[in-house]
Parts: C-alpha cells; structure tokens; sequence
C-alpha cells in the first residue's frame, strides 16, 4: 500500500513542488499536496442560500460553502475497492477515524440508484455516535457513486443541510486504484478537520485492504 507522507500546509502562498505544501487565500483556493495523495478545499462561489450558517469569531454569519477533496492511491483491483465502501460489512471494517469504529447493528446497504445507506460510528472515548443516513443518487459499480447525506450527531455538521459525497474509483495500471473523495459543502473552520480524518480513514481502509487480501490468498 501507498502509506500517507505527513506535513502541513503552509501559511505562505508558495508554487508546489514535487512533495511539497502549498496554501493559498481561501477565497481561492486551499490546497495540501503530498507525495501519494492530494487535499483540496475549494470555496465554490455559487454556493447559493439554503446552506448552514453559523457565527464566525467576530459574530457575523457563516455559510458552508467548502468543498472537501482527497485522493489515494491502492494497490488493489477496482471492484475490491469499490465493493469496501458499498458492501456493509465491509465498511464497518474500517470507516471511522482512529478511536472510533462503526456499530455492527444496524447496518443497511442498497447497492443501486436511489437505495439507501446508514451507519454510525461510536466514538469510543465518551460514546458519542455520529449517523450517516444517505441515498444513492448515482451508483455505478465499480466507477463512482454520490451520495445525498444527512449526518447527525456530529457537532462541525448542521444536520439540517444534506452533504454530498462523490467517491471515483479510477483504475491505474493492471491492478491499482485511485480514490478521490469529493463532499461537501462544509462551513470553512471545519474543513479542513474533515480532511484530515478522511486521510485518517483512508489508512485504515489500507489496513483493510491489506488484511482482505491475505486472507483471499490462504
């Protein structure tokens, strides 16, 4: 597997470089590039009414109008990759950041336009669980799916303003796969917070990937 190079963005504009950070305004654009992975936050201008608002340090109102992106690449086959993230027994496996893990009660998966999905994850420290509930509004196996979501219980998300999450499955090669997750919109102090712990799970799904594999060879 691929393993995560760690950094951090920079507070400087700078032009990128193989390995290498860069950041710009946000008005613009927000973006963390690593060797094997690449992060973006993008403010969209049309982010239009109707989304969460919330008050920002001075008081004044803020809108989720960020969109979080990231990529890894797997050395797996396409159709494992894909069937990790929509198969429910296979997700509950890995999703969830460090300290946290999916409750196996619970679980639905409808693998098909217009068919839903929910999980929760528990945080194991103080028991504090998060519920996605989503609908497929696109599914094609093992290409991409998005999904519209309504995430409770997590206090970065309004859970009144559905997300949507894109996730492509692009083959590399003879056996490898490039995810990129694309979802949002998320208001901009959480961002990149939520980067991070999709970097977070992605590891994990590694480890996932890996374990499966052995397994699949014995």
């Amino acid at each position: 597997m691929n393993a995560l190079s760690s950094s951090s963005c920079k507070d400087e504009k700078a032009v990128p470089e193989s390995g290498e950070t860069f950041t710009e305004p946000l008005e613009r654009a927000t973006c963390c590039t690593f060797n094997d992975r690449q992060c973006r936050l993008r403010q969209q201008s049309d982010a239009g009414p109707g989304l969460a608002q919330g008050p920002d340090e001075m008081g004044m109102p803020m809108t989720a109008n960020v969109i979080v992106t990231v990529e890894r690449e797997f050395d797996v086959p396409r159709p494992q990759v894909f069937r990790a993230w929509t198969v429910p027994a296979e997700l509950a496996q890995w999703r969830g950041s460090p300290g946290w893990h999916v409750e196996p009660s619970g679980l639905v998966g409808e693998p098909k336009p217009g068919g839903r999905h929910h999980h929760v994850t528990v945080r194991e420290s103080d028991g504090l669980a998060v519920t996605t509930d989503g609908v497929y509004t696109e599914f094609f196996e093992p290409d991409v799916f998005v999904s519209r979501e309504r995430i409770t219980g997590d206090p970065g998300i309004d859970p009144a303003v559905p997300l949507e999450l894109r996730v492509e499955f692009t083959e590399m090669g003879r056996h490898d796969t490039l995810v990129r997750i694309i979802q949002g919109p998320y208001e901009p102090d959480v961002a990149g917070w939520h980067g991070e712990a999709w970097e977070k799970e992605l590891n994990r799904l590694a480890d996932f990937l890996g374990t499966a594999g052995q397994e699949a060879r014995r």
